[in-house]
């Protein structure tokens, strides 16, 4: 990673080794808002274990990534999370892997996917639980949402919704950089989730 420049400042409240990845884990939308609230539009923060990221939270930072001149391939290396995915990469090989990918997400794909019945019998679902309490948690309910929608597409059973969700959660602890991968750590459980997701899709694609 690039050493930090000066030119930003660098977010309080750091500790040795793991940096800011107790706050982030704790509150990451908060401590980064209060970050930007008191550093400005573009500051540092250290990811641990040597990683320092440079963050911005306004709308402008999506245009560094149409830049084309923009590199992503870092990302693969940072997180476990994206290695192998088409986020960290770039230009013909991205557009190559878009494309592959693209059908199911045209209006004919998501006709055919049923994805507008799917989406509207989730939330007539869901919609109940919200008027039963003072408030709701957008973030939790959001996650809730997207992964029944995106399951129900795929053909997975309802009945099978709480195991795919729970091992999607461990897939997504690779956001964690944590360069242990020993039984128990953020790393290994991230991998063990993301066998078991594979070998799920590979059975439906396969049969």
């Amino acid at each position: 990673m690039p050493a930090v420049s000066p030119t930003f400042p660098m977010m309080a409240g750091r500790w040795p080794v793991l940096g800011h990845l107790p706050a982030i884990a704790r509150d990451a939308p908060g401590v980064l808002r209060a970050a930007a609230d008191k550093l400005g539009p573009l500051f540092w923060v250290d990811a641990g274990f040597g990683v320092h990221m440079l963050m911005t939270l306004e709308d402008e930072g999506f245009e560094i990534f149409k830049n084309k001149g923009t590199d992503s391939s870092h990302l693969g290396e940072v997180v476990d999370l994206l290695r192998g995915s088409m986020l960290p990469l770039d230009g013909s090989e991205h557009r190559r892997v878009r494309g592959a990918s693209s059908a199911p997400f045209t209006p004919g794909g998501l006709t055919q996917a049923r994805v507008g019945e799917i989406i509207t019998e989730v939330l007539s679902r869901r919609l109940p639980s919200w008027t039963q309490g003072n408030t709701v948690s957008v973030l939790r309910e959001t996650k809730v949402i997207a992964l029944d929608i995106i399951f129900q597409v795929m053909g997975i059973e309802s009945t099978q919704l709480r195991e795919w969700a729970r091992q999607y959660d461990e897939f997504v602890l690779g956001a964690i950089n944590i360069p242990i991968n020993l039984p128990g750590f953020p790393r290994w459980r991230a991998r063990r989730g993301r066998a078991w997701l594979e070998g799920k899709l590979s059975s439906i694609i396969q049969g």
